[in-house]
């Protein structure tokens, strides 16, 4: 068969083929929002760093929508919006309780100390006893280990 003779598939030989359409490229920005967006999910139980982390995939899920347009990615810049606004929310929900829950706990505190002279003999009276408990606990534990141990079968030496 000659160069630019006609195969029976109808494309002479040699002759160069395009090439397949380009997939569009996903836009780096979304796939940090979307990542940061999870990570904030993720983190929301810890105090103000899923409130960062979701904040960050936010804005640059934001920013990847609006550079969507000439670089792709538009579905996984809205999936990083979604999920970075929903772990927002968690994480200043969970967060403003775990503030209101310090202040209170502190404030009893105050109050506790305010209501009771002898708060300082108090505490240490339970330092005092609590430390006695754990002693005889550990105690009571090496007594019960020794005698497992004393109870417990001999290895056969004769193998």
């Amino acid at each position: 068969m000659a160069f630019n003779e006609v195969p029976a598939g109808g494309v002479p030989v040699g002759t160069p083929q395009a090439a397949p359409p380009a997939g569009q490229g996903t836009n780096i920005l979304a796939v940090i929002g979307l990542v940061a967006g999870i990570l904030g999910l993720l983190t929301c139980w810890l105090t103000f760093v899923g409130v960062v982390l979701s904040a960050i995939g936010l804005v640059l899920a934001i920013i990847g929508k609006k550079n969507s347009a000439a670089s792709g990615g538009a579905g996984v810049a809205l999936g990083g919006m979604i999920i970075s606004i929903v772990a927002l929310l968690l994480s200043l929900a969970i967060t403003a309780c775990q503030v209101a829950c310090t202040y209170g706990m502190k404030k009893a505190a105050d109050q506790a100390k305010i209501n009771n002279p002898d708060w300082e003999k108090a505490t240490k009276d339970l330092d005092k006893e609590f430390k006695k408990a754990m002693d005889d606990a550990q105690k009571e534990a090496a007594k019960a280990r020794d005698e497992a141990q004393k109870a417990a079968p001999k290895p056969d030496d004769t193998k």
